[in-house]
């Protein structure tokens, strides 16, 4: 840290937004890294890995907004990129929608995993098991209160 940031951080030591976003931001940048070889942001790569734990089944867009705690535009712009690099597809029934994976979407999911694996690990690396295990579990029991 730079003389200033240490100046500074005192300030925001007990804030819980500063201190969370500035750990997502380094969470993010690992994850990143982590998917970019699939020419994946990281939403894509965790939603196509959700829709790949319900193979062969459909799967609502709303089920994966309230998994991933995403707005329903957000979801449908996730749609259509993907949609558009041909990995998913969608279906109507009645006024339902309803997604599966393609084929493509279901070829790359072993590398997706993989990659998934690997993020897990560089996570741990870099901000410690103890830590990440901690904040993990912290936050899943946050989603269950809710």
């Amino acid at each position: 840290m730079s003389a200033v940031s240490d100046r500074l951080c005192p300030n925001f030591i007990g804030c819980l937004y500063f201190n969370v976003s500035r750990l997502f931001r380094t969470i993010d940048k690992l994850a990143i890294k982590a998917f970019e070889p699939f020419g994946l942001a990281p939403s894509q790569a965790f939603f196509l890995l959700s829709l790949g734990k319900v193979k062969g089944e459909t799967i609502q867009p709303s089920d994966l907004a309230d998994l991933m705690n995403l707005d329903r535009s957000t979801v449908t712009r996730l749609i259509k990129g993907m949609q558009k690099k041909k990995l998913i597809s969608e279906n109507r029934i009645g006024r339902s929608k309803y997604l599966t994976m393609t084929a493509k979407g279901l070829d790359i999911l072993p590398s997706l995993e993989e990659a998934w694996e690997d993020l897990s690990i560089s996570l741990n690396t870099t901000i410690g098991q103890e830590h990440t295990k901690k904040i993990n579990q912290s936050l899943v029991t946050e989603r269950k209160r809710k």
